[in-house]
């Protein structure tokens, strides 16, 4: 199968998230696996998370805010590497009744992640961050020549019960619910994600050499225990992503049709306070919802 892949390099924060959301939009017809970067430091927030500013950590207070097409807690943007897949349930595995494509795309997304950090020479592995063990339905395992393959190999998880409201950490990266990838022992990825209809939008930060705020956090050079480059990076998620779901990646260009849905779909920016003000940050008309990071 034929995907296009882009590189778009750093974009501001309103851009970088409308792109996502027209990439969803045109998921089904034409399907894309993106890498990106910031512009510069910024939040993005759950596609439902309340959060002031006041209420957040001192060190995101001072950056601009954004929020995300997808659903989970708050994620410190800076010194990273992002992707972003939109594409059809059907082109991630998801050849089944709805419910069960929607994880079989997940579980698929997440095998390429592994194999990627697997090629960098990471030892990774999902687990449910609330247990520590590997999540259920979405747990890859180890194949013989050691790459990462989607597998239904470990025992099911009992549900954790869901926080009352305020009681999860404002950061994804603190959040203990929801399947992530560790390395060391520390979560390194964690993805949200938004289906409409029959497509997938999962995307996800890769922490380069600063921590997202979040001392149970790791790196991919932390990981990797070497330097490792954002184009060494990605060159690793695009040859994972490929070998894992038989795509055909081939680099392209965004449409003029998809410039013009950015500009509508891009969210507002919350820009920092001025000294002395207290802003609110990017509204939402319900409370945040989701597990961990991921929003079904």
């Amino acid at each position: 199968m034929r995907v296009r892949y882009l590189d778009t390099g750093e974009g501001a924060p309103g851009w970088n998230m409308g792109l996502d959301a027209a990439l969803l939009a045109g998921a089904e017809r034409r399907p894309t696996l993106r890498v990106y970067g910031w512009r510069e430091p910024a939040v993005s927030l759950g596609r439902f998370q309340q959060l002031a500013r006041d209420q957040a950590p001192p060190a995101l207070r001072s950056l601009p805010w954004v929020r995300r097409p997808s659903g989970g807690g708050a994620v410190l943007h800076r010194d990273e590497l992002t992707y972003a897949i939109a594409a059809p349930l059907a082109a991630l595995g998801g050849g089944r009744p709805r419910r069960g494509a929607l994880r079989a795309a997940i579980a698929a997304v997440h095998a390429a992640l592994l194999e990627a950090l697997d090629r960098l020479g990471i030892a990774a592995e999902l687990r449910n961050g609330a247990t520590g063990r590997c999540a259920a339905e979405m747990a890859p395992a180890r194949g013989p020549a050691g790459g990462a393959q989607a597998s239904g190999g470990c025992e099911p998880l009992p549900a954790a019960p869901r926080p009352g409201a305020g009681d999860e950490p404002a950061l994804c990266y603190e959040r203990a619910r929801g399947a992530a990838i560790f390395a060391g022992g520390r979560k390194l990825i964690a993805s949200a994600q938004r289906h409409a209809g029959r497509a997938l939008l999962m995307h996800g930060a890769i922490p380069l050499g600063a921590r997202p705020n979040a001392p149970a956090a790791t790196t991919v050079r932390l990981a990797a225990g070497r330097p490792v480059s954002r184009a060494e990076l990605a060159a690793a998620l695009r040859a994972a992503f490929a070998a894992r779901l038989g795509w055909q990646l081939v680099e392209g260009e965004l449409e003029r049709a998809e410039h013009e849905l950015v500009a509508v779909l891009a969210p507002p920016v919350d820009p920092p306070p001025q000294r002395g003000g207290v802003a609110a940050g990017p509204s939402a008309g319900q409370q945040a919802r989701g597990v961990g990071c991921v929003l079904d």
